[in-house]
């Protein structure tokens, strides 16, 4: 399996894209929903796709969710561990 087939899988499981979509499909002009309380907040993604799959694969590797807890444990690591 390769990473770009693991990272499908990864978001298909966690609800951030539907099964079938792929990468080159979802981030494009897209934008993530993160909750705060009730509210849900825009949050664009970048067309720097290069950082954005590796941190991807961080979310994969490390195991913290697309939540603004597993957002924010995944920065400090990320800055931890050198970037």
């Amino acid at each position: 399996m390769t990473i770009e087939e693991s990272l499908n899988r990864y978001f298909a499981a966690t609800g951030i894209y539907a099964d079938g979509c792929t990468r080159e499909d979802w981030y494009p002009g897209n934008t993530l929903h993160l909750r705060v309380g009730s509210w849900k907040v825009p949050f664009p993604i970048l067309r720097r796709a290069g950082p954005i799959i590796l941190h991807d694969v961080h979310h994969m590797l490390t195991g913290y969710p697309p939540t603004w807890k597993g957002e924010t444990e995944l920065a400090a690591w990320e800055i931890g561990s050198g970037g």
